[in-house]
């Protein structure tokens, strides 16, 4: 009798980590193999449950986000030095860093902030006639093509 009962304790702990443990992580390894395989970052791994498994996915499609956009933008400036180098054009690139502005952000709050950074994107996009983006933080990146003269 205690046998049978080890055996089917056996079963049911081995059932419940299949379920809990082994399952969640066999659907977390094909989805990196699927990015792996097809190169496209855009693929989230579910966060649909409150365990640990989906802290974790959370914070694995945040660093997936962030290489999409650096992928991305990495396209974008291939385009722009291709196309420039077949017109054997010029192009313009600069940085911008907003000084003290974490000290601002603190003293005014984030919401004054962000307005900030939206009016020197708007700033930027206006006066500069080409691509623009933040980079991160206060920081932007502008470029601009043209001819050479």
């Amino acid at each position: 009798m205690v046998f049978i009962l080890l055996v089917i304790g056996a079963i049911l702990i081995q059932s419940f980590f299949a379920q809990q443990i082994t399952f969640p992580i066999q659907k977390e390894i094909q989805a990196f193999e699927q990015i792996k395989r097809t190169q496209d970052y855009s693929i989230r791994l579910e966060t649909n449950q409150k365990d640990e498994f989906s802290k974790l996915a959370i914070s694995i499609n945040e660093l997936l986000d962030y290489i999409e956009k650096e992928k991305n933008r990495d396209q974008e400036k291939q385009k722009i030095l291709q196309a420039q180098a077949e017109k054997d054009g010029q192009i313009t690139l600069g940085f911008l860093d907003i000084d003290h502005f974490k000290d601002f952000n603190t003293y005014f709050g984030h919401q004054v902030g962000d307005k900030v950074l939206q009016f020197v994107s708007a700033v930027l996009k206006e006066q500069l006639k080409g691509k623009i983006g933040r980079v991160g933080g206060d920081e932007f990146i502008f470029c601009f093509v043209g001819k050479k003269r």
